[in-house]
């Protein structure tokens, strides 16, 4: 059919019409989507910048208190441990039979003395010039290992100890935690293969930035993928945080069951001193009184077969002295233990020994408090 010719122009006024409506729409959807996609990356990245906030003041947080344990461990090292040695080195053929503490038998082990010698004289010359001028990620690694060496510190000096404690794991968290102080000893970020590994590339997300595509369907598609990346770079972040959160609770634990384990050490260790005191002095005058015998008291004394009656002798210790020296020694070997204790594992976790040594140490102190 034909239309007339006077109603071309208004088909085509409609067509046109029509088209423009339909432009229109597009530039809306496009409008839409653009800003969808906007939305959607800024709030990812939004999110991820909580999370990333909250795991820095986490780290600060678990941070300081690994460095206040670590001061804790180098001064009864330094300090409480050369007091032990004093004592035990004075007293001779002790034995080491279990005590009662309340209604519980426990063992007392003999005190490994080279052991603690050399601990103690590390940590004294490591403080020699005082904490304030020790730093802060030696505190640090201290707390979370225990050990003054493991953080590249041998008898004061930066003589890194690569293989001595654990792997590049747990020393890449130390390092991590410390702001790279450890780095220093040549022990640093060494194999990144620590959980907080991810973590610490994870930031890096924080500042791609994120530009439209010139389709607004493939920009919608690109933010989605964007967003998918950011969500699991939050989830990385929040893993840490979690680490961190349980490596503070431990240490936090540590430091506690530590500080109880001291006082109730400090007191019984105040005793033996007194103790130790009296029998050196009577030691002396033992000695003078035998050495000033005359010669017939001599000639009978080698007839009899008498010998010098030592003071510090365990054996000639009254059951309280022997008591008192078996105490010291459970409370002594327990501390110093406990001083070891490492927190962090090769892959950077939280021990199950510490977890273990907490739990002991409790037992112990509501032992010896029922007494």
């Amino acid at each position: 059919m034909v239309l007339p010719v006077i109603a071309v122009p208004w088909i085509l006024g409609g067509l046109s019409a029509a088209a423009g409506a339909l432009g229109l729409k597009k530039g809306y959807d496009a409008k839409t989507n653009f800003d969808h996609a906007k939305l959607v990356v800024t709030s990812a990245q939004r999110d991820f910048a909580i999370a990333s906030e909250r795991l820095q003041k986490t780290k600060v947080n678990v941070s300081r208190s690994l460095e206040t344990l670590g001061k804790l461990r180098l001064d009864i090292d330094s300090e409480d441990m050369q007091r032990f040695i004093a004592v035990v080195e004075q007293i001779n053929h002790a034995n080491h039979k279990p005590i009662s503490l309340g209604a519980t038998h426990v063992a007392v082990s003999a005190p490994e003395l080279k052991e603690i010698k050399v601990s103690s004289y590390q940590a004294t010359d490591l403080l020699k010039d005082g904490i304030g001028a020790v730093s802060s990620g030696v505190f640090i690694g201290v707390g979370a290992s225990g050990l003054a060496s493991s953080v590249g510190v041998v008898a004061g000096s930066t003589t890194a100890i690569s293989g001595l404690t654990g792997v590049a794991a747990t020393n890449a968290t130390l390092a991590w935690l410390g702001g790279g102080s450890l780095a220093a000893g040549g022990m640093g970020m060494a194999g990144g293969t620590a959980i907080l590994g991810g973590v610490i590339a994870g930031p890096a997300l924080a500042i791609i930035g994120y530009s439209a595509a010139s389709k607004s369907e493939k920009a919608l598609t690109e933010a989605f993928e964007m967003e998918s990346e950011i969500r699991e770079a939050i989830e990385q972040v929040e893993n840490g945080n979690a680490l961190l959160v349980s490596i503070r609770e431990r240490s936090e634990e540590m430091r506690a069951v530590i500080s109880d384990l001291r006082a109730r050490y400090l007191s019984v260790l105040s005793n033996a001193e007194k103790m130790v005191s009296i029998k050196l002095a009577q030691k002396g005058e033992a000695e003078a009184a035998w050495n000033q015998a005359g010669m017939i008291t001599k000639a009978l004394r080698k007839v009899k077969g008498a010998k010098f009656q030592d003071p510090l002798d365990f054996t000639s210790f009254s059951q309280s002295e022997k008591d008192l020296y078996s105490l010291l020694n459970l409370f002594g070997v327990a501390l110093y233990r406990m001083i070891k204790v490492k927190i962090l594992d090769e892959d950077g976790l939280v021990t199950t020994e510490s977890e273990g040594s907490v739990a002991e140490a409790r037992l112990l102190l509501k032992g010896s408090n029922s007494q």
